[in-house]
């Protein structure tokens, strides 16, 4: 009888000190890959939003310079 009651008390902690912590680390890692997910999203919607701001200035200082420029270097 005593080595059943040993047999079930190192089964409660190897639930409690292995399965319970394995299960609460798996919950985690989700929540961290979520977490670099999200992050990476982030990063690329900042990048993309630089680009377009880059470009969209980029092409408004060749507007303005294009009409300040004459059409003709030396004048007649």
């Amino acid at each position: 009888m005593a080595e059943g009651r040993r047999c079930a008390e190192f089964v409660m902690l190897l639930e409690i000190f292995v399965t319970i912590p394995s299960l609460v680390m798996a919950e985690i890692a989700w929540c961290v890959r979520f977490a670099v997910v999200l992050t990476c999203l982030l990063v690329l919607f900042a990048v993309a939003i630089g680009a377009v701001g880059l470009r969209c200035r980029r092409a408004e200082r060749q507007h303005v310079m294009a009409s300040t420029e004459p059409s003709h270097p030396w004048p007649a």
